[in-house]
């Protein structure tokens, strides 16, 4: 579960913070207020840039590079994670891991998933979610 995300300079959101509850949470809004965008700042954290729609993740004029912190809560504790273009760093306990390629790899592991995969499942189109069934066994209604 997501518990908190922060946003500094991430596309449109020059600076935003949002804490969760635990349960159900709906993002709603206008069009082009953001939505999108901070599924997309998941994504990001998560998984790296290439996990986002194209490379344009810095905010118009703001000046300085985009970056993501977000903590998830886990069975075995909080994870942490701060990215940026520059880095990516994520606390575990007393883990830590650094690096761009290496905390994409700790959190898939943590969420038992395969490489790749996250992005996959959390922004899907119809034809990427019927070759993620077709890859992975299942089956259409």
């Amino acid at each position: 579960m997501i518990k908190q995300i922060k946003l500094s300079n991430f596309r449109q959101h020059v600076s935003l913070e949002l804490t969760l509850e635990p349960g159900f949470t709906a993002l709603r809004g206008v069009n082009e207020a953001g939505k999108s965008t901070v599924l997309e700042a998941v994504m990001f954290a998560a998984f790296g840039i290439k996990a986002c729609r194209n490379n344009d993740i810095d905010a118009w004029g703001a000046g300085k590079p985009a970056k993501v912190e977000m903590t998830l809560a886990l069975p075995a504790g909080d994870l942490h994670i701060v990215r940026s273009r520059n880095g990516a760093e994520i606390t575990f306990g007393e883990t830590k891991v650094t690096g761009q390629t290496e905390c994409t790899r700790f959190v898939e592991n943590q969420l038992q998933l395969e490489p790749g995969l996250g992005p996959m499942l959390m922004i899907a189109t119809q034809k990427s979610i019927q070759g993620v069934l077709d890859e992975k066994g299942g089956q259409e209604a």
